[in-house]
């Protein structure tokens, strides 16, 4: 799944229900320095996802500029 669809949803679905300085580390870039996120509101995610690589595989891919991440749960790959 796009990590842009997969932080949209969490956003949509808990962004209210969750306590909100709990949930800004994961679901907002505020917390991170513009430079390291990048532009990406989902880089809070992906840095939770990383602590758990073995839940979930990420792959990264570059198009020029443009970078896309997709995050995969490691039970539906084996």
């Amino acid at each position: 799944m796009p990590m842009r669809k997969l932080h949209t949803e969490l956003v949509d679905r808990f962004g209210n229900v969750w306590h909100h300085t709990r949930v800004r580390k994961y679901l907002t870039w505020e917390e991170w320095s513009p430079i390291i996120a990048k532009g990406r509101p989902w880089f809070g995610l992906l840095e939770l996802l990383r602590k758990h690589p073995e839940h979930f595989v990420i792959n990264t891919k570059w198009k020029g500029r443009a970078i896309s991440e997709f995050v995969s749960l490691v039970s539906l790959l084996s």
